[in-house]
């Protein structure tokens, strides 16, 4: 008696109790949800903006542009509506056929490319004068952060794993400037084409996907901050220069070893870019002269 007593509590009162508590535990969800003040606000916000929620879903889904300041206005306005709701993913997942992939790849694209404009604005915006050790902090910052930023690292063709100015305490001072002349004239000697790093290596893979949302990005503008930076190293050369030639002679060593400093922010610069201007490569010649000369003399 005991035993089949036992038996049917568990068999059939368990399962009477587990199922009703389930469903109990689904309604008691659905009224908390329903009575939820934030729920509630993200029915209110779907109401109250509604309207202008379906006329932006026509306009991004309409939206095409090859057009940069086209994108990133457009990307404001959208900003300027979505900014206003309490959860965007909750709000926009009651809106029948939002194109939240387009609207994914617009969010992207804008903050890819305001990104990479503000590197060319910090750029432009280094005041390039003395005193040179300071500067030449300054945009080895600068040139560090876009480098690590932009990933565009490239294959080190001549195998050289010191840094040049570790070089100084360990070999002749006439030694490193030919080491170094060497390794100028190698870069000379094959096209660099940026042996293919991060942003290089999915700038096809995020175009393709720009271009079926219909935005055609500008990824010329790596070239931009390319050019800006070789501008900024020639300005730092040609400071150095001028510094080298119009001074006293006092602290000639300490002069020496800021040549040193702008030839290998140079060279950084050069393979960087994938080359230089005919600026560059004029006031990178004067430079080597005039490191060559207190080679001569050591």
């Amino acid at each position: 008696m005991q035993g089949k007593a036992f038996g049917k509590k568990k068999g059939g009162g368990g399962g009477v109790k587990n199922n009703n508590s389930g469903q109990g535990m689904a309604d008691a969800l659905a009224e908390i949800t329903k009575k939820s003040a934030y729920f509630q606000q993200i029915e209110e916000d779907v109401e109250k903006y509604s309207k202008s929620i379906y006329e932006l879903k026509g306009a991004i889904g309409k939206f095409k542009t090859k057009d940069m300041n086209e994108l990133l206005q457009f990307y404001k306005e959208v900003e300027s509506v979505l900014e206003n709701l309490t959860d965007e993913t909750q709000v926009l997942a009651r809106i029948e056929d939002f194109p939240t992939k387009k609207l994914e790849a617009l969010r992207t694209s804008s903050t890819l490319y305001s990104k990479l404009e503000s590197m060319i604005k910090e750029l432009k915006n280094l005041k390039i004068e003395p005193p040179l050790p300071q500067l030449l902090d300054k945009v080895s910052r600068s040139f560090t952060k876009i480098y690590s930023s932009t990933n565009l690292v490239l294959e080190d063709k001549t195998r050289t794993k010191k840094p040049i100015l570790d070089l100084l305490g360990i070999i002749a001072f006439k030694a490193i400037f030919q080491e170094l002349i060497k390794m100028l004239k190698l870069c000379h000697n094959f096209q660099i084409k940026g042996d293919i790093d991060a942003l290089e290596r999915t700038k096809d893979e995020e175009a393709k996907i720009f271009k079926g949302y219909n935005i055609e990005f500008d990824f010329q503008i790596i070239v931009r901050i390319k050019e800006t930076m070789v501008d900024v190293s020639s300005d730092c050369m040609e400071l150095a220069l001028k510094e080298r030639r119009e001074g006293d002679g006092q602290n000639k060593n300490g002069g020496v070893k800021l040549l040193w400093r702008v030839f290998q922010f140079a060279f950084q610069v050069y393979t960087f870019a994938g080359g230089h201007d005919e600026r560059a490569e004029k006031l990178t010649q004067e430079l080597a002269q005039e490191i060559e000369k207190e080679a001569e003399n050591q």
